[in-house]
């Protein structure tokens, strides 16, 4: 039988025993947790999904003359001097053409890296793809969409090389 009781007691057992816990509050504890990690799981895919994403490409071309080496290192390095060193250094080296699309969806500064490898397969060259700005440590800006190319030239290899791999990643700091 109910008895009523004012309002000041509602949260009080007429049979005094101290009101327990329902059986499956542990389920409503992992679904809290399962919610939680999706909500944080979504938030670092979206964050992830919205950087800077480059995707570089490499091909190797001829050597080009003196006049066309000096064109190509003062548009990359500004500047002047370079008929000596296209005359001299440079005339037999490898050259290289690349471009980098971001593909993401925020901008972000270049950082790139290459590898030579000859015929057999045996790396030639592991490094910096250049050119960047002097003593700089990351390249230009480039926007979502943008396409950044450069020519540029290999440092002196033992070897001829067969193939090019690359990669670009995203630094949000400019050159320094």
């Amino acid at each position: 039988m109910r008895v009523d009781r004012p309002p000041s007691l509602d949260g009080m057992r007429i049979d005094r025993r101290t009101p327990t816990a329902p059986r499956r509050s542990w389920l409503r504890s992992l679904i809290v947790l399962v919610v939680i990690g999706g909500l944080i799981a979504c938030a670092v895919g979206f964050l992830a999904w919205r950087r800077a994403r480059f995707v570089l490409a490499v091909s190797p071309i001829t050597t080009p003359s003196s006049s066309q080496c000096v064109s190509i290192l003062t548009r990359e390095f500004g500047g002047n001097g370079f008929d000596a060193l296209c005359r001299s250094e440079l005339k037999d080296r490898a050259w290289f053409r690349a471009s980098v699309t971001n593909v993401g969806h925020s901008g972000g500064y270049l950082v790139c890296s290459l590898k030579a490898f000859d015929a057999e397969g045996n790396v030639l060259y592991s490094g910096g793809a250049g050119p960047s700005p002097i003593g700089a440590i990351a390249g230009p800006l480039v926007e979502p969409g943008q396409t950044f190319a450069w020519t540029y030239y290999m440092p002196t290899l033992h070897g001829q090389i067969a193939s090019y791999v690359g990669g670009c990643s995203a630094t949000e700091q400019p050159a320094i």
